[in-house]
């Protein structure tokens, strides 16, 4: 199979109902070669060129082969096409999908490489959309959580130049979050300003403790991300750290994409569907209402015709 054919399999998934299996082992193979076909549909999504429906899933297996094998070379371009709008119906929305919140922050997290700079930047950035920084929260957090944990630390490296790292990054963070909270306020971006406060919360940062008490009362957090009750009292009834809770993964499986629905066989979805159908339409049968006589059928009738109640309202 050649790098052609492999994206050409790579767009007949457009109408999905299967996993290009076959093209994917294939680039992976021939990533050298598949590389630079990849590379130019970045660089025409990035210059705003308008890319055809074939073009784009092309681009959309291309990403997640970037983070499949972790392609450092990719990653500053893969910044790039993030840097932009992600509400719905926007370029950035239609080709990432569902990767857009679910695995986003993984691989911003792989292809930084333990850098905290690509990730500020695009926390920084005007036009971002909340999606990219909120897994950009994600990942430059993980960063910091692996650091602390001595995970991303060189094996032979001493506790002590573990903590300096860790340290280092966290004051590289400190010094960028006013600028965040800034620009996620004026973009009027609540739901990472409020994963933002989480985290904040979560790693120790309390500086920030007075700063987001007053977005607060400002209306400018999200409740439903952090309970007001968590920012008053700066303090959290369960933490859920990007690594552990499993939001970022240190590696990521393109082959994981198998198990999403789009990509079973119709027949499959189809009886789903029917099942769902056959449900619902049983819920939705009239219930026959069963009422106690309002009297014996040979007493008078509660009406006060004065005749018997058979003879009456019964019939």
């Amino acid at each position: 199979m050649t790098p052609k054919q492999i994206l050409q399999q790579f767009s007949n998934t457009i109408e999905r109902q299967f996993f290009p299996v076959d093209a994917v082992l294939e680039a992976k193979a021939q990533w050298p070669a598949v590389w630079p076909l990849i590379e130019q549909l970045m660089d025409q999504f990035i210059a705003k060129e308008e890319l055809t429906e074939e073009q784009t899933q092309q681009l959309f297996f291309g990403l997640l082969l970037i983070a499949d094998l972790a392609f450092g070379a990719a990653a500053d371009k893969v910044f790039k096409l993030c840097d932009a709008d992600d509400e719905f119906c926007s370029d950035l929305s239609e080709l990432l999908e569902d990767t857009l919140t679910e695995s986003l922050p993984t691989f911003f997290y792989l292809l930084a490489q333990g850098s905290a700079q690509p990730l500020i930047q695009l926390l920084h950035s005007h036009q971002a959309g909340m999606y990219v920084k909120a897994a950009a929260l994600e990942a430059l957090f993980a960063q910091l959580e692996d650091l602390s944990s001595m995970g991303g630390a060189d094996v032979n490296a001493t506790t002590a130049e573990v903590s300096v790292a860790a340290q280092c990054h966290r004051d590289l963070m400190v010094a960028a979050i006013p600028t965040m909270i800034k620009q996620m306020v004026v973009q009027k971006q609540d739901y990472p300003l409020s994963k933002l406060a989480y985290f904040c919360i979560a790693f120790g940062l309390d500086q920030f403790k007075l700063d987001f008490a007053v977005l607060l009362r400002e209306n400018e957090l999200d409740t439903d991300v952090i309970a007001s009750q968590s920012v008053n009292h700066w303090q959290l009834s369960k933490v859920k750290t990007p690594l552990a809770s499993g939001r970022v993964e240190t590696a990521f499986d393109i082959m994981s994409l198998q198990h999403w629905a789009a990509f079973r066989p119709r027949a499959t979805n189809d009886e789903v569907v029917a099942q769902l159908a056959d449900l619902e339409a049983l819920l939705r049968r009239p219930v026959k209402e069963i009422s106690k006589p309002l009297a014996g059928r040979n007493e008078p009738c509660p009406c006060g015709s004065g005749k018997k109640y058979k003879k009456c309202c019964l019939g």
